[in-house]
């Protein structure tokens, strides 16, 4: 099947490339030593775009037509919650006519250590795990 991703769009405090950080006390801070490569928005996008291709049964598009479907994707969060990575995705999936699905995805997977390592580990593997329930999601 076709599917257009759409740009993927991310709320003001997710898309910087400063890393999020709320500790147990709900208190906010950035990685002090450690940045994104790139904007958020533009990671899940590629990391989108990769997984789409890797699946059989998805063919990325760039310019969509009537059959084809269409992916739009909002991240609402992307941070580290006490020792938890974790990213909060809504999506909608559509035809030409009308909304297929939507929904909201969290997924959280355990930082062992403060470690700006740990923390991308985690983080990579917590976006891996939301593009998957959306790659389902599609199929």
């Amino acid at each position: 099947r076709n599917i257009f991703i759409d740009n993927v769009a991310a709320t003001d405090l997710v898309d910087r490339r400063d890393i999020l950080i709320v500790d147990f006390r709900n208190r906010t801070r950035f990685a002090s030593d450690a940045k994104f490569i790139t904007m958020p928005s533009e990671m899940v996008y590629k990391a989108l775009i990769d997984a789409a291709f890797s699946t059989c049964g998805l063919n990325p598009i760039f310019v969509p037509k009537e059959k084809d479907l269409r992916l739009k994707t909002n991240v609402v969060a992307l941070q580290v919650n006490g020792d938890q990575a974790v990213i909060t995705i809504a999506y909608e999936i559509l035809d030409a006519i009308s909304s297929k699905t939507s929904g909201i995805i969290t997924k959280q997977v355990f930082v062992p250590d403060p470690s700006s390592q740990s923390i991308f580990n985690a983080m990579n593997l917590v976006l891996n795990q939301a593009i998957d329930e959306i790659l389902r999601a599609i199929q």
